[in-house]
């Protein structure tokens, strides 16, 4: 029970700090809390895409097809856009959630 009194008492320091801070600076810790959080779920997909692209892959080379189009630089400017635009929408929605 003491050890769950010292994490109360830092968790009430800790937000009384962030309380303190100028609305700029809670804003941006937002956006890099917002985008840390999106980085776990952003991985976890990627993963299971290229999981399902192997698949894929495999099954179209069975067929004699190749895929190396997405695999090239368009493939790889293209993925990459689209994260970018994923960690902006999220960081975006969690600034318009700051308390006011």
């Amino acid at each position: 029970l003491p050890m769950f009194k010292k994490l109360v008492d830092f968790v009430i320091k800790l937000a009384d700090k962030f309380n303190n801070l100028a609305p700029a600076q809670q804003k941006i810790i937002l956006a890099l809390a917002g985008i840390a959080a999106a980085i776990g779920p952003l991985l976890m997909v990627s993963g299971s895409l290229v999981t399902a692209f192997g698949a894929v892959s495999g099954a179209a080379a069975s067929l004699g097809l190749s895929l190396t189009a997405a695999l090239g630089p368009i493939g790889v400017v293209v993925g990459l856009v689209l994260s970018l635009c994923k960690i902006i929408q999220t960081s975006t929605a969690l600034s318009s959630m700051q308390p006011t």
